[in-house]
């Protein structure tokens, strides 16, 4: 048989040879491929092996999370370490990592001392507590963490703990911190810059680092300021709430993006401005910069164009700050400058020219420069360091003088000798009225005990002369006070309170006769009386169907007399102080609760997220309290999150125990006052809350003191305000008006024992509270009714006008209206809440600033023979 070919060779198997080249060529790839069965890469060296089990030992060893150290805020972006100031929260951040695996549980921050073996108590309380937060970490991939705590007046050394528990199962990592303590009058000065190196000179300035002795070194206590060269980034380290602010004095501000603030931060700013912090606004950019941001409102000048300086232009400023022997201020080069126009509430500081403009901002205030005050032009000028001192921070006088315990020859203090050098008051203007009012210089500086949180005498004052620190020879731990706008347990203000609660909230818990006479008369009602009324009716069995009534009316009875819900009474009542600066619409409000149960109960609070809150100490004295024998301290937990909440605060049966909080809370509106068309003055209220008992004191530009009495104020509501000058020449102003007043009206005044110390230190009302044992005889005031809520002590002590300059204008009033977020859990059936209302209504101007007394080339010249 004969095959006819069609045209293609034929290879092996008869396969058509271009399918069998095509067989071969995909075979030969296949064996090329990387991971072919039987065909395979080059083996790893030993070397490269030896590496990846290097490698895979150190993953093993790792620990399972990475906690860096707390770093405090505000932060320098080249700073580490925490530092804390007594009395004052702390915000904090922390960089953590899991390297295992995911993590969700709790970040726990502690405190302790002795050497980190003991928990730090709060003070005159069975307490500590612990900050908690929710956190939530990748594996392998790091996470900055916030954290907060509070250590409370003490001189003992404190340290830190980090905990991180699992929410599942049983995991728990720690990692023990140190931490730096701030002195009394030590405060932070932070630097917002675009460029925050070029404000490094800040440090060496004797403004924020003053000669003084040597013995300080070792204390870190010879600078006024904690300089923070803050690099703005994806996280400003600032805080959020303006309650964790009370530890900065100045924030200066050079071109730095509004929007790199949240939202939260640039509330807290606002309310730190409006409580006493002082923004300085380097120019000329930074004006652009915040023309339409959060600030505008607020600036003291905007910028109106362009301006060539000439000598000439400086000649004012050269009057009053360059001191003799001192090269004058002059124009060099091209300088970036500005002409500021001043906004209708603001002026041109005195002695400055047109260089500075500032303006009041509640109790604070913004300053601005119509150029950068890091031009080296300027901060090379001699003079510049007491210009600063005087103008951007509105300090004191100084007066260089000789002397051999520093290295530059020289001590720099206060030119008043009445001014101490370690006077946290004119370090940082920033105050609180229920933290601070009637607080006098020892008590900023100086702990009532220096060796325990909880209990003791009052400290010693150190000796001083001008030209010398207190105390360096026998007192080591200078200042060791909480300084100015702290959390305050033991202020006159508190103590107040505290006397208010304990009246108020007393409870009146049946005698033994009492119980005794009550069961007799229960008895005598059920038996014989009840047996006697049906058997006149002739009804005897009727008798066995009343004893169910008679039972049930008895026990209203006796619940009615007891005064007591039995065995499910529980009771609130709340003393406490609202804050309001006028023209803005939030207010700082510290509330003071006494806290009644008949049965033993376990509470929660909880609040905004800026709330702060702790046990209150039921005595009026440090050196009063005693913990119960066996007692030991109870841990608190501090839950930080999108609200604050306290846990593990128990109450036993039938007592009464004290909490204390604080919050910065909004208001419908503000407390306004306007001139009308006679020249007075009209008082507008649109807080949403009505006021009652409302006076208004003032001290006008000649110095006096004038009052108006207005009484009702309710929401939306306006009042004239009549000011007159007063019969007495000090506070009470209206004790007629007061008497009327169901609030403040029941007073036992006993005038003060001859007998009696001084110093207060028997009598718990008025044991911290100044004012009253310097200014006048001393009172004891307690309300003539058990039970009742009495405010005169309070509104006697807001009524104290010495602090007013011209030209301010305080109202003083109460309310009964609920305010603020505080919630108590379970809640009370039975709540009473009375709140005096503080409202700064007008603030003045600083006097002229005042230039420093000599300089200290002068001082070591004439030192020299």
């Amino acid at each position: 048989m004969r095959f006819i070919s069609s045209g293609h060779g034929s290879g092996l198997w008869g396969l058509p040879a271009t399918w069998l080249g095509s067989f071969l060529i995909l075979f030969a790839m296949m064996l090329a491929l990387p991971g072919c069965g039987g065909c395979r890469s080059d083996p790893k060296t030993e070397a490269e092996k030896e590496a990846e089990r290097l490698a895979r030992e150190r993953e093993a060893k790792k620990p399972d999370f990475e906690l860096s150290a707390p770093v405090s805020q505000p932060a320098g972006y080249k700073e580490r370490g925490c530092r804390y100031k007594p009395g004052h929260w702390t915000s904090a951040i922390i960089e953590a990592k899991a390297n295992k695996d995911d993590f969700v549980g709790d970040l726990e921050i502690s405190l302790l001392w002795d050497k980190g073996t003991k928990p730090v108590g709060l003070e005159a309380v069975p307490y500590w507590m612990n900050d908690w937060r929710a956190v939530a970490l990748s594996k392998g991939r790091p996470k900055g963490l916030l954290g907060s705590f509070f250590v409370p007046p003490t001189s003992q050394i404190v340290s830190g703990r980090l905990n991180l528990n699992a929410r599942r199962g049983y995991a728990r990592f720690e990692a023990p911190f140190s931490m730096t303590r701030m002195l009394a009058y030590q405060y932070h000065f932070v630097v917002l810059a675009r460029s925050p190196d070029r404000y490094a000179f800040v440090r060496s300035l004797y403004t924020i680092k003053p000669p003084r002795s040597m013995l300080l070194d070792d204390l870190v206590g010879n600078f006024d300021y904690w300089v923070a060269l803050v690099k703005v980034d994806r996280q400003t380290p600032l805080p959020e709430e303006s309650l964790f602010w009370t530890s900065i004095a100045y924030v200066l501000w050079d071109d730095v993006d509004p929007k790199s603030l949240t939202p939260d931060q640039q509330r807290a700013l606002v309310d730190w401005l409006h409580w006493g912090g002082q923004l300085i606004v380097s120019g000329p950019d930074t004006l652009d910069t915040l023309r339409d941001s959060f600030l505008a409102d607020y600036l003291p000048a905007s910028a109106a164009g362009q301006e060539d300086f000439k000598p000439a232009d400086f000649d004012e400023l050269n009057d009053h700050f360059t001191l003799a022997g001192q090269k004058p201020l002059a124009p060099v080069g091209a300088w970036s400058v500005v002409r500021l126009r001043p906004a209708a509430e603001a002026q041109y500081v005195p002695g400055t020219g047109r260089l500075l403009a500032e303006r009041r901002v509640g109790r604070g205030r913004i300053v601005v420069s119509s150029m950068r005050l890091s031009d080296r032009s300027l901060i090379e000028w001699p003079g510049f360091d007491g210009w600063f001192n005087a103008c951007l921070l509105r300090r004191p006088a100084r007066i260089y003088e000789s002397t051999e315990e520093t290295e530059e020859g020289v001590l720099l203090h206060w030119a008043d000798a009445i001014h101490r050098p370690d006077d946290a008051a004119l370090n940082c203007n920033l105050r609180y009225f229920s933290r601070d009012a009637g607080i006098d210089l020892d008590q900023y500086t100086y702990l009532a005990d220096a060796n325990s949180t909880t209990a003791g005498a009052a400290a010693p004052v150190p000796s001083y002369s001008p030209g010398s620190m207190p105390g360096l020879a026998t007192d080591p731990k200078l200042a060791d006070g909480c300084g100015v706008a702290a959390w305050r347990n033991f202020s006159p203000t508190a103590n107040r309170a505290r006397a208010a609660l304990q009246n108020a909230a007393c409870v009146e818990v049946p005698g033994r006769w009492f119980v005794i006479w009550i069961v007799l008369l229960y008895l005598a009602v059920l038996v014989p009386l009840n047996w006697s009324i049906f058997a006149m009716l002739r009804r005897v069995e009727w008798a066995w169907a009343a004893a169910p009534l008679i039972a049930i009316g008895c026990t209203v009875a006796v619940v009615h007399v007891a005064r007591l819900d039995i065995g499910f009474a529980r009771s609130e009542t709340t003393v406490g102080v609202l804050e309001i600066q006028g023209n803005y619409s939030r207010a700082h409000l510290t509330c003071y609760m006494a806290l009644y149960t008949s049965l033993t109960t376990q509470y929660e609070f909880r609040q905004d997220s800026g709330g702060l809150v702790q046990p209150f100490p039921t005595v009026g004295r440090r050196a009063d309290y005693r913990p119960l024998m066996g007692q030991g301290l109870t841990t608190l937990v501090f839950w930080r999150g999108k609200n604050s909440r306290l846990l593990g605060f128990s109450i036993p049966s039938n007592l009464v125990d004290f909490v204390h909080a604080e919050q910065m809370t909004n208001m419908e509106g503000a407390l306004t006052t306007l001139r009308n068309t006679s020249g007075g003055w009209d008082l507008i209220n649109r807080t949403g809350i009505p006021l009652h008992g409302v006076g208004v004191v003032r001290r006008d530009e000649s110095g006096q003191i004038e009052t108006a009495w207005v009484g009702e104020l309710d929401k939306l509501n306006i009042a004239p305000l009549n000011f007159v000058r007063p019969a007495v020449d000090k506070a009470p102003w209206w004790p007629d008006r007061r008497a009327q007043d169901k609030m403040t009206r029941e007073i036992v005044r006993r005038e003060e024992n001859p007998t009696k110390d001084p110093s207060g230190a028997n009598d718990p009302l008025d044991a911290n509270d100044s004012l009253d044992a310097k200014a006048e005889n001393r009172v004891e005031i307690q309300p003539t009714t058990k039970g009742q809520i009495n405010l005169r002590a309070l509104t006697n002590l807001a009524e104290k006008a010495d602090d007013l300059r011209p030209g301010e204008m305080r109202l003083i009033a109460w309310t009964d209206a609920p305010v603020g977020s505080f919630e108590v859990l379970p809640a009370a059936p039975q709540s009473r809440q009375t709140l005096l209302v503080v409202a700064h209504l007008q603030r003045a101007f600083n006097g002229p600033p005042e230039p420093d007394r000599n300089t200290k080339e002068q001082v070591l010249t004439q030192g020299e023979p």
